[in-house]
């Protein structure tokens, strides 16, 4: 048997490893690169920005924040990009008509960003769904969409006295949520740069990585990583972030004080002779769970005592939860898809008829 030459097994060996070093990364490499491929052939509009874009908003001394007017922008989500548009007045919608002001029905919407319709496209809302359905009813009808992300009723107030004298509503339309109890007047929010920000160092960071890019958002594979690890992230936040909002929308006092301003809302636009219309919204987990949340009931039980019509989404989607596309949207408890939009829609239809028939009998 040949004997190896004196001090050659240590080089081989050297070689053997680097040899199995360079094909560790070789094969990384081509890992990586067959990750970067699969995640954009399947994830094509893959985008981080949670963030409307541009910034759609500014500063208002009353409602604390309103949409800027003619805005054309997208709602960035995490898989879609859903595109935004707001008229002269800054509300999502077509642009107001010479004739709407006399238009032979005309509604208001109020909300937060149920109504302005978060992650759905212009045409989705329930405002729009209202529209086609009054529309197709042979109404000629104008309805206005004055939701904005974040609002409490309050602001909603604010938007009734600032578009009611101009527009004539006939019939105002309230979108409650049990949010609605969180005073925004109490949240630390400002605007910069059209962006609703609660933490300012946080923005800032995520101005660096994400609008001013960096090579997270390069790579379609690396966006995705970050998107998960920052889904799980959002999803602990939203879980402390529900948990505070159910122990501060159960205090009796933060109750009675939005219902005070429900009242003061509806006894306002009676006064400016419109009728009102009450919309109230149930989260996907009390549908889930198929019990009715105790403030939410308690709500529309004193809505229905001040003589004031009553639409309940609970009662709405019940039905239709587990058949069909979806009633909420994707990683969302509380924010319809265009589906939920137009089921609120039908179900307030049966309202604007009424007043519709009222004046026409009232004419005759």
């Amino acid at each position: 048997m040949d004997e190896a030459r004196p001090g050659t097994g240590q080089p081989r060996r050297r070689v053997r490893t680097r040899v199995k070093i360079c094909g560790a990364a070789l094969a990384s490499l081509f890992a990586l690169a067959c990750g970067e491929l699969a995640a954009r052939v399947v994830y094509p509009t893959l985008n981080p920005r949670r963030h409307f874009r541009p910034g759609i908003y500014r500063a208002d001394p009353k409602a604390l924040w309103v949409h800027l007017p003619n805005y054309a922008g997208v709602c960035a989500n995490y898989y879609e990009d859903v595109p935004v548009h707001t008229n002269s007045l800054g509300l999502r919608g077509p642009e107001p008509g010479a004739d709407d002001a006399r238009a032979p029905l005309r509604v208001l919407c109020l909300g937060d960003s149920n109504t302005f319709g978060l992650r759905v496209g212009d045409e989705e809302t329930f405002p729009a769904c209202l529209r086609r359905l009054l529309a197709a009813q042979g109404v000629r009808a104008a309805v206005w969409n004055t939701g904005h992300c974040g609002y409490d009723t309050e602001q909603e107030r604010v938007m009734l006295e600032r578009f009611a004298p101009r527009l004539h509503p006939q019939v105002v339309v309230l979108y409650w949520l049990q949010n609605d109890l969180l005073r925004s007047a109490d949240l630390p929010v400002q605007v910069v740069d059209g962006y609703l920000v609660e933490n300012r160092a946080a923005y800032e960071r995520f101005r660096r990585e994400v609008l001013e890019g960096s090579w997270r958002t390069a790579s379609r594979l690396a966006t995705l990583v970050s998107i998960k690890w920052r889904g799980w992230r959002h999803d602990r936040k939203l879980a402390h972030r529900l948990a505070r909002d159910a122990r501060n929308s159960t205090d009796p006092k933060a109750y009675a004080r939005n219902f005070a301003d429900v009242r003061a809302l509806v006894e306002r636009a009676r006064a400016l002779g419109a009728r009102v219309v009450v919309v109230a919204h149930s989260a996907k987990r009390d549908l889930l769970n198929g019990r009715r949340n105790p403030t939410v009931a308690r709500f529309e039980s004193d809505v229905r005592a001040l003589g004031v019509p009553l639409v309940s989404n609970f009662e709405v989607y019940a039905p239709h939860l587990r058949d069909g596309p979806p009633l909420y949207v994707r990683r969302d408890d509380a924010h319809p898809t265009g589906r939920g939009h137009a089921l609120t829609a039908e179900a307030v239809l049966p309202h604007l008829l009424s007043e519709e028939s009222g004046k026409k009998a009232a004419g005759r």
